[in-house]
């Protein structure tokens, strides 16, 4: 959760919660440091205190990886994935408020612990979320696996080229926005990089996809790149759950162009940042750059 501040005769009112999940950099930075901590280790036994999060069942998930080897972890979208030895999968989404934090004593306190890997070498993985909208799936196996990744679009910095952005454009008569955070068309833009990639590439977030001139096009792929490598290059935003590994923060919210806020003057011609709701997502623009 993430409180937009507005000034009001010089006192800081906070009017706007806006809500945001980890993306395709803080998954993928996730996934990057789980990969060099956890890879090889020995699943001894598993402790939990919200059913709800383990699928499809708690003894089922508990079955399906205990006395297992972590064998490689992997991301697709918004997904971490377990591939496990000999045999299984499991995946992890994040959610809002999810996090996935490595620790190698079990003296380290934590908070919102809901599900503990205990290793067999000590070592502990903690899925730990407030809100409790995150959860971990065991899958029995590959054409399971596939089936879910299916249902994903392609990505940004990866499988997604300009022409089938275009393409994807051209075919569809939704807000730019909305098509953007669809993830079924592309996978891993949420929130933060869909408004301020808008931002960078001057297009009104309420203009319809198939509206956009092939230039235009071009420049929206060309700052959504920009912004999710810039996220990378701050190691992810930690404005609200998102963290490390270690519990450490990212630095991208220190760097964000128009994501949060309303009312300040835009980093680029100076007007004032203009807020709605655009399919129940809190958006932000700038009325001057960023004409409808």
């Amino acid at each position: 959760m993430f409180f937009c501040q507005t000034v009001a005769g010089g006192k800081v009112v906070r009017d706007i919660i806006i809500f945001a999940m980890p993306e395709l950099p803080e998954v993928e930075i996730v996934k990057e440091e789980l990969r060099k901590k956890v890879e090889g280790k020995i699943i001894a036994d598993l402790r939990y205190d919200t059913a709800k999060l383990l699928k499809p069942s708690p003894p089922s998930f508990i079955n399906g990886v205990k006395g297992k080897r972590i064998k490689e972890v992997g991301r697709r979208a918004k997904l971490i994935i377990f591939k496990l030895a000999p045999g299984g999968f499991f995946i992890c989404h994040l959610k809002l408020s999810g996090r996935l934090l490595f620790r190698e004593s079990p003296d380290i306190e934590d908070k919102y612990v809901r599900v503990v890997f205990l290793f067999k070498d000590g070592t502990e993985l903690r899925f730990a979320s407030s809100r409790k909208f995150g959860y971990l799936h065991y899958l029995n196996d590959r054409d399971e696996l596939a089936k879910i990744l299916g249902r994903y679009g392609p990505e940004p910095l990866g499988d997604l080229s300009l022409s089938s952005f275009y393409q994807i454009l051209q075919s569809s008569g939704k807000k730019i926005k909305a098509l953007l955070m669809d993830q079924t068309v592309i996978a891993g833009i949420g929130n933060i990089y869909a408004n301020d990639s808008l931002w960078m590439a001057k297009i009104h977030p309420e203009r319809r996809a198939n509206s956009l001139s092939r230039a235009e096009g071009r420049n929206l792929f060309n700052a959504l790149e920009q912004v999710l490598k810039e996220a990378f290059r701050y190691e992810g935003a930690s404005d609200q759950w998102y963290r490390h590994t270690d519990g450490s923060l990212g630095h991208y919210q220190e760097h964000f162009k128009v994501y949060g806020k309303k009312g300040e003057r835009c980093l680029r011609c100076g007007s004032k940042i203009q807020y709605k709701k655009i399919n129940g997502r809190g958006t932000f623009w700038c009325p001057k750059c960023q004409r409808a």
